[in-house]
């Protein structure tokens, strides 16, 4: 819930108030917690943002806004899932074919598409 994670954002901007980490961020969790991070007071802002990105899924204005503002804020975008669930997208025809026109593993087609949207 947004107020768990406020809650937990809150104690974790302690922690790092205090030294005891360097760098906090969000796996996943979408703008909804995005959002309930940088409302809470006082926190410390987002030094790791992962997003899930899967290719052939566009990225919406929102989610694009929140890594300007992640950026902004001195944070980071990592990407996650990018071989799709169970690896999808990695044994598809489709990634399979293209790496072999590229003459690459389908391993590394899939990571240079994530390095080219800028990650």
């Amino acid at each position: 819930s947004t107020k768990e994670v406020e809650e937990s954002w809150a104690f974790m901007s302690n922690s790092k108030a205090v030294g005891e980490v360097r760098v906090i961020g969000l796996y996943g969790g979408g703008l909804q917690a995005a959002t309930a991070v940088r409302s809470v007071k006082g926190a410390s802002n987002l030094s790791v943002y992962a997003a899930e990105m899967l290719p052939g899924v566009r990225v919406g204005e929102e989610q694009l806004d929140l890594f300007a503002q992640v950026r902004a804020g001195g944070g980071v975008i990592m990407a996650f899932n990018i071989f799709g669930h169970n690896n999808s997208w990695l044994l598809s025809e489709h990634v399979q074919a293209e790496a072999a026109k590229m003459q690459c593993d389908p391993t590394i087609f899939l990571l240079k598409w994530v390095e080219h949207r800028g990650f």
